[in-house]
């Protein structure tokens, strides 16, 4: 009896042995194609970003050609004399050309190609509020870390206390940290929520910052009006900011004022005309 039970004991172990062993060679193969698949994944998505920079560069290449045909035409000023020397068929489609609108206007990849190599760079890395749209007018507030005292505080409130209940339910101000330190923008955002939870709450205020994939290589920047590294770096950083803030902005209303930073605001200064 105890022999008999010892060889089922022996057999149960051998078959789980058995099964686990092909499980985990299942589950190694599974890893294995799962890596390779995942390989697969992102070289496909390296060769769609190359693409479609490489077909940014030929549409702005077309253009050039094409305002160049535009400008011959025009010096010919219609003479068939100047542009007999093409073949029939080239002359029409210089006329076509000619009548036709650009085939595409530069996308902001073409102008920031470094935007491709990351999907998130243009989502906000810090986004409070409610995302109110559908309003009258959009306010925009960039502000960055300074060495001086920030009005940022004393902004705000100016605006809003100059806003009456309807402009209120009507608007929507945004504020900007121009930053990529995390823990900067988040003692940004907790100042702004304890003096404003009402406003945030509400959808009035909003604040948002940028990833740090957003940015371009600074020690790539070219040198320009004589400015130094540094005074071209903070030239170029203010527009990709301006930038930034104005295209958050431009889908949530009619109109977009952009405001600095100050202490106070006149009375009613969003009904004068």
């Amino acid at each position: 009896m105890r022999l008999r039970n010892g060889t089922v004991a022996t057999a149960l172990l051998l078959i789980t042995c058995f099964l686990s062993l092909s499980w985990y060679t299942a589950w190694q193969n599974g890893k294995e194609k799962l890596i390779a698949y995942q390989h697969e994944f992102h070289a496909l998505k390296e060769r769609l970003r190359v693409a479609e920079y490489r077909t940014l560069q030929r549409s702005s290449e077309l253009n050039a050609i094409l305002q160049q045909f535009r400008r011959a035409i025009a010096e010919t000023n219609g003479s068939r004399n100047a542009i007999s020397i093409f073949s029939d068929e080239t002359q029409r489609l210089l006329q076509d050309l000619s009548n036709k609108k650009s085939l595409q206007v530069p996308t902001i990849y073409y102008h920031l190609p470094h935007l491709l190599k990351n999907e998130e760079s243009l989502q906000p890395a810090v986004q409070v509020g409610l995302g109110r749209t559908g309003v009258s007018i959009v306010m925009g507030i960039p502000t960055v870390k300074r060495k001086v005292k920030s009005y940022l505080a004393e902004t705000v409130h100016s605006l809003i206390d100059k806003l009456s209940p309807e402009e209120k339910l009507d608007s929507v101000i945004v504020v900007f940290v121009g930053e990529t330190d995390l823990d900067y923008v988040h003692s940004v955002v907790e100042g702004l929520e304890k003096g404003f939870s009402v406003e945030i709450n509400s959808g009035l205020l909003e604040v948002i910052s940028p990833p740090a994939s957003y940015y371009p290589d600074w020690s790539d920047l070219k040198e320009t009006f004589g400015d130094s590294k540094e005074r071209v770096k903070w030239r170029t950083k203010q527009n990709l900011d301006y930038c930034f803030l104005m295209m958050y902005a431009q889908k949530k209303g009619t109109f977009y004022v952009q405001k600095t930073q100050r202490k106070l605001y006149c009375q009613k200064w969003l009904s004068l005309k």
